[in-house]
């Protein structure tokens, strides 16, 4: 996308995608929101519709565009290059962007109207999870390390039932179960959406990016290769949330490398939802998708489950003893 059609955009679209809260309209131009950049009680974001430009009073920085708005809201110096076409790579895409909720607001224990969590323990004993581990060949104890057991109530049919749950980074609750009678996976989320990272350790070097469309192709993944200290490990739970795995391996600067399991889907968002994520990750020095490991299948559980796998692959290293950029040099496929 190109700068001049980026800012045809109207700012307040985004604003409200990255989480501002409308707060009232002081003149026919001029609208007023919670700010989406921190915490704040009292409107101090003014967007004026007129010019299509935003202004935090709340913050040093001055008058800004959409792609303003956005290298703020991503703490990016507004003249970086490659920030501004990480912005028009985002904003190309723009009707797919997922609205966030504002991360400052604080948030209750039961978080949606449909469904509440009642209770959760790392000990699974639900019968039903333990028959859905041995369905999907994954032992229990590499389920407990990663994921709860949760007992939901749904309030629509007043019914309780047990999931696996696995926290993300906002404090919401990624849920699974397996419903026998239907023979259908049923998964959701209760509470705020976003990202699980399981981090590298802080001493590493040089850090490695292990990224899954989902929690189950992860802990599939961890019963075949144990945890490494230079991996960092990012469960993005669905296409929604791609652009966040994204932005938080391009945040981390000691990542050079990284490897997608991502899920096989023919459907036109999936595909876009994959591209945009490669495309995000093109300037690592290594970057390849893991899914000729799985071939054939729509994912890493799926292959686990009709064939099960013994040891995961090894994962190509390129020696630069040189010291040379090892960037483009073409993204390794298995």
């Amino acid at each position: 996308m190109r700068i001049e059609e980026a800012k045809k955009i109207p700012i307040q679209l985004l604003a409200e995608k990255l989480g501002a809260v409308f707060y009232k309209q002081s003149r026919q131009h001029e609208l007023w929101y919670c700010s989406p950049l921190r915490k704040e009680n009292h409107a101090s974001f003014k967007i004026d519709t007129r010019e299509n430009k935003f202004k935090d009073f709340g913050d040093s920085r001055g008058k800004g565009d959409i792609i303003d708005l956005y290298c703020d809201y991503h703490n990016r110096d507004r003249r970086d290059k490659d920030a501004i076409q990480c912005a028009l790579k985002e904003l190309e895409y723009f009707d797919n962007m997922p609205t966030i909720v504002n991360p400052y607001e604080k948030r209750p224990a039961a978080y949606s109207d449909t469904y509440t969590i009642i209770s959760r323990g790392s000990v699974i004993r639900d019968k039903n999870l333990k028959a859905e581990a041995a369905r999907r060949n994954v032992p229990l104890a590499i389920i407990s390390e990663y994921m709860d057991q949760v007992i939901i109530k749904s309030e629509k049919y007043n019914k309780k039932f047990a999931a696996f749950g696995m926290e993300n980074r906002k404090e919401g609750m990624e849920w699974h179960t397996f419903n026998a009678r239907t023979g259908k996976t049923v998964k959701g989320c209760i509470g705020p959406k976003d990202i699980t990272v399981f981090p590298a350790d802080p001493k590493a070097e040089q850090v490695t990016a292990m990224l899954f469309s989902s929690k189950m192709d992860f802990v599939t993944w961890a019963c075949l290769d144990q945890r490494r200290r230079d991996h960092e490990y990012i469960i993005y739970h669905g296409d929604s949330m791609t652009t966040q795995a994204g932005e938080h391996v391009l945040g981390n600067r000691k990542i050079n490398r990284a490897f997608h399991f991502n899920h096989v889907d023919a459907s036109a968002s999936g595909q876009m939802a994959n591209a945009r994520l490669e495309n995000m990750l093109e300037p690592l020095d290594m970057f390849g998708t893991m899914e000729g490991f799985y071939r054939g299948y729509e994912d890493l559980s799926a292959r686990h489950m009709a064939n099960p796998l013994r040891v995961a692959p090894s994962l190509p290293v390129y020696h630069d003893t040189a010291g040379a950029n090892l960037r483009n040099q073409g993204k390794p496929k298995f």
